[in-house]
């Protein structure tokens, strides 16, 4: 969900390689904008493999997202590294809706507010691709529906407003 471009089209692109040869079947699908380089890309890379399928979609509107999120295992959280520590809303979406994610960020805060919080899996894209399988598969089949759900529960807007206010006044 959300736009593949700005830098995060060029962390999925380098997914796909690592995964283009794989004898696994694995699907993404992508819904809003995605950038010019990365249409070409997955056209060139996926015609070299048919276990790997990417699909593209128009944006959703917000209220079809939680329908159409049971038909899913996993959320995809890309940070570009133009914003290493932009956070993305997709971090605090996903257990929202119960969906562990599969995190790709070099640098920044997102992966550690990923791992010490069990909302799923950090990819590095160094890794090779057995290892990238198998963490896909762990954060799909092995993951605390208990932890994402207290996650979404202390992630509401008023309760992130409260901890940064708390957070202000402690260094006054």
């Amino acid at each position: 969900l959300g736009t593949l471009a700005n830098g995060r089209d060029i962390l999925f692109i380098e997914l796909i390689n690592k995964l283009k040869n794989s004898n696994k079947l694995i699907n993404f699908d992508i819904f809003g904008r995605l950038s010019l380089k990365l249409i070409l890309s997955i056209k060139s890379l996926l015609l070299k493999n048919s276990n790997i399928s990417v699909n593209y979609f128009e944006t959703i509107q917000r209220s079809e997202i939680y329908k159409l999120s049971k038909n899913y295992n996993l959320g995809l959280q890309l940070n570009a590294d133009q914003y290493p520590f932009l956070v993305s809303t997709k971090v605090y979406e996903y257990p929202a809706l119960l969906l562990p994610q599969i995190s790709i960020s070099r640098k920044g805060y997102i992966n550690k507010l990923i791992l010490d919080n069990g909302l799923g899996e950090v990819i590095n894209l160094q890794e090779n691709e057995k290892q990238i399988i198998e963490k896909i598969e762990n954060a799909s089949q092995n993951y605390d529906i208990d932890k994402l759900y207290k996650f979404a529960v202390k992630s509401t807007f008023i309760n992130r407003a409260k901890q940064y206010s708390e957070l202000i006044e402690s260094f006054k």
